[in-house]
């Protein structure tokens, strides 16, 4: 990644003074400035006061996960260290198959030490969610293409389309920025001691089980590029069997199969879940299939210029390692909890690909498109935020939301 741009003292200033009175308008002047070291500082104070005022009082936030989160910390708050040990062991002995992982578990037994206040807790949760949300941003940021404009606003939108909210669901949506932060540094970077980081993912969520076995797919067949092709463009046919294959695999390799991932494969099978997904409505299913094609487009423009790819250092392997994951995706779309939550992944990486190869020149159509694509989705997160966050809170200080959130 290039250096962070020079900051004049006039931006400086702007921003050293918002911050305290103003926040969210610290923020947004920071997003004019965005690849400087305080534009990234005052973003991720801002997601932290976020996170702060998280609210689940409110008629409109009921059903959310993170009810089941708040109420497990409560649970936490009364559960002794003894306790909580043996909760762990019988995590990594495998005797509880409900206990899929111990990230939740572990930031809420230690955040119960300190206080019963779920606002804190949130904080908390999102303090690794924005770092490495800010971490793998820094490098779409940073390309020598990124200007401030409509280009490159979109392609950070679909980028950290992953957002604060999803504190909301902090399990899942934390280890999937961990594990973008991972991808970018191996296929970017070259660094890879970050090998090591993704083992423990399935630590943070059970199901980056499956993440672990893509890298290791993609790395194995990193030479068969054409074969991968194909596999893409089979990826929607496979589609419509990928439950009943996932049944089979599973009766299979029943005997060498963890109990953890067992329970993982008859949650995503089970028929109530299968149900669901048929009975969601016309509005949002058309808008879910039509993102579908324009990802699918979007990847097949990618393959058209796949040699300008392959010869960037920077986009060869992450490029690759797209193929493998979208496959995998599309392969199990009907199954949204599956290949509907790890088509996430591939945004970030849909997005640096993007600006490195066709910089802002090329197929800005496409580009502009995006807005209208993902129309329904930015209502729903309009919707998600205003459940659970105060308007008001836009315009408080920070110190009044700590005094209003956790002083009082």
């Amino acid at each position: 990644m290039s250096n962070w741009n020079k900051e004049t003292r006039i931006d400086l200033l702007i921003k050293l003074v918002l911050l305290p009175i103003l926040p969210f308008f610290a923020s947004v002047y920071s997003l004019l400035r965005i690849n400087t070291r305080s534009s990234y500082l005052i973003i991720f104070i801002s997601s932290l006061l976020f996170a702060l005022s998280f609210t689940l009082d409110n008629n409109l936030s009921e059903g959310f996960d993170a009810y089941h989160y708040r109420n497990e910390f409560y649970t936490h708050s009364y559960m002794s260290l003894y306790e909580f040990k043996l909760s762990f062991i019988d995590y990594i002995e495998g005797l509880d198959p409900n206990k899929k992982d111990f990230y939740f578990d572990t930031l809420s037994f230690l955040t119960s030490r300190v206080t019963d206040n779920y606002h804190v807790l949130f904080v908390v949760i999102a303090i690794p969610f924005s770092y490495f949300a800010l971490k793998s941003l820094r490098f779409l940021t940073s390309q020598k293409s990124y200007k401030f404009g409509l280009i490159s606003l979109i392609l950070t939108y679909l980028f950290t389309i992953n957002q604060i909210f999803n504190i909301n669901g902090a399990r899942f949506w934390t280890t999937a920025w961990v594990a973008v932060y991972c991808l970018l540094q191996i296929y970017v970077s070259k660094n890879r001691r970050y090998y090591l980081l993704v083992l423990f993912l399935p630590i943070m969520h059970g199901s980056f089980f499956l993440f672990l076995i893509l890298i290791l797919i993609a790395d194995l067949t990193k030479n068969r590029h054409t074969l991968w092709k194909a596999l893409f463009f089979l990826s929607a046919v496979i589609a419509g069997f990928s439950s009943l294959l996932i049944q089979y695999s599973s009766t299979v390799l029943d005997a060498y199969l963890p109990s953890v991932v067992k329970t993982y494969i008859d949650n995503y099978t089970s028929v109530e879940n299968l149900e669901r997904a048929e009975l969601i409505s016309f509005l949002p299913n058309f808008f879910n299939n039509l993102i579908k094609m324009y990802i699918f487009i979007v990847i097949y423009l990618f393959i058209k210029n796949s040699k300008i790819i392959m010869a960037n250092p920077r986009t060869r392997d992450l490029y690759l390692f797209l193929l493998v994951l979208a496959t995998f995706s599309f392969s199990f779309s009907t199954i949204p909890s599956l290949g509907g939550r790890y088509l996430n992944l591939a945004y970030p990486l849909i997005a640096y690909i993007w600006l490195e190869t066709f910089k802002n020149d090329k197929y800005k159509i496409v580009i502009y498109a995006l807005p209208f694509i993902f129309s329904l989705q930015i209502y729903l997160q309009f919707f998600n935020y205003i459940a659970v966050f105060e308007p008001i809170n836009l315009l408080l200080s920070p110190f009044y939301l700590i005094y209003k959130y956790i002083i009082i």
